[in-house]
């Protein structure tokens, strides 16, 4: 449940954050602050993180798959890395996988899209009704 509650926050946080574009940076000439810096990995943790999650671990799938979501908008490597954490057990890896796929406008992604729906409820994930 931590990881579906998770995913929808950093959804929201992706959507409000994009949302807002300010005329000039009011900080005193510094960088505009990106909320999604706390998800940046470097090269070397995306491979370590990687190795982890191929050998089964759902924690280091999922952080690869925010990063590449959140921080990259990389579809294809989000899909691969909600993927691998799913199969890895992760009930919010499969809801963000569900979320991937039914906003697909390819029609078996979306039937596909049900199958992990389930599979997230069946995994301890709470799911509000809309």
């Amino acid at each position: 449940m931590k990881h579906a509650v998770f995913v929808a926050n950093m959804l929201l946080a992706v959507l409000l954050a994009s949302s807002y574009v300010p005329a000039k940076a009011e900080n005193g000439g510094q960088s505009p602050v990106r909320l999604s810096a706390d998800l940046d990995l470097t090269p070397t943790q995306q491979s370590e993180l990687a190795k982890e999650a191929i050998k089964g671990s759902p924690e280091a799938a999922l952080k690869l798959a925010n990063f590449h979501f959140i921080v990259r908008g990389d579809r294809d490597a989000t899909l691969k890395w909600y993927t691998i954490g799913a199969e890895n057990g992760d009930a919010g890896c499969a809801y963000g996988l569900f979320n991937l796929l039914h906003t697909s406008e390819n029609e078996e992604e979306q039937d596909r899209a049900l199958f992990w729906l389930h599979k997230a409820a069946d995994g301890g994930a709470r799911l509000r009704k809309r």
